[in-house]
């Protein structure tokens, strides 16, 4: 090779690497903008909160299906997560929470940064066994085999079945609940593939990465309400 074609070969290089290091600093900042929030957003989230009667803490920590805030919380010792910008209340007749997670990652966003994952919790009229409802993915079938008590439960509607993945500890239990007419709500509501859910315990739950702002509020507990208005009557 000659010392031309080298060096030629060498800026090349550099000016490859250069743009690599540009775009993903790039894209860090664009991402903690798009996912990133301020003070002011905050103190609006509070006022949005304490302005509807609702309960706001800094913090707080769920122990054995439970949630400690304030100086209980601080009490408590052995806890399963700690979450962050805590809020609960009554959402059209449900007692409910939000709040977000953070977690420290190795990501796009840059080296050590910091995740954030925002969870609505409606409370059920029932305890209901650990069953996921999403949108289907080619991969989701290899977590049974790792899993044997997860189960993937298909109804026989290829409407549903080509479009949503559903995971239960309860096979009964999950054909129970879409059979009601959930199944049918999910496949021709537009919301449903970009909202998962997560029935644990005695709470409906939808989780997605970003902050908590205001204006994710209604949308997410009208949909979490509306989900539970197609689950079958007790009795």
């Amino acid at each position: 090779m000659s010392d031309g074609a080298l060096e030629v070969l060498i800026v090349s290089g550099m000016f490859l690497f250069m743009a690599t290091i540009f775009g993903l600093v790039g894209w860090g900042w664009w991402t903690s903008r798009k996912e990133g929030r301020n003070r002011e957003q905050l103190k609006e989230l509070i006022h949005f909160a304490t302005q509807r009667g609702w309960s706001y803490a800094d913090f707080a920590k769920k122990k054995r299906g439970r949630y400690f805030t304030g100086k209980v919380a601080e009490r408590v010792r052995v806890y399963n997560i700690l979450v962050y910008d805590f809020i609960t209340g009554t959402f059209r007749g449900r007692s409910f929470r939000c709040f977000e997670e953070r977690s420290r990652s190795v990501s796009s966003d840059g080296p050590d940064s910091t995740l954030f994952h925002v969870t609505f919790e409606v409370d059920l009229p029932m305890a209901a066994p650990l069953t996921t409802i999403k949108r289907r993915r080619p991969l989701d079938k290899l977590g049974s085999l790792f899993f044997p008590a997860e189960k993937v439960v298909e109804l026989g509607d290829p409407a549903f079945d080509e479009a949503f993945r559903v995971i239960s500890h309860d096979e009964e239990f999950a054909r129970h609940v879409l059979t009601s007419g959930l199944a049918q709500f999910l496949v021709a509501d537009p919301r449903a593939p970009h909202e998962p859910l997560l029935f644990e315990g005695k709470a409906l739950s939808t989780t997605y990465r970003a902050r908590l702002r205001v204006e994710q509020v209604d949308a997410k507990l009208n949909y979490l309400c509306d989900v539970l208005d197609h689950l079958p009557t007790q009795g």
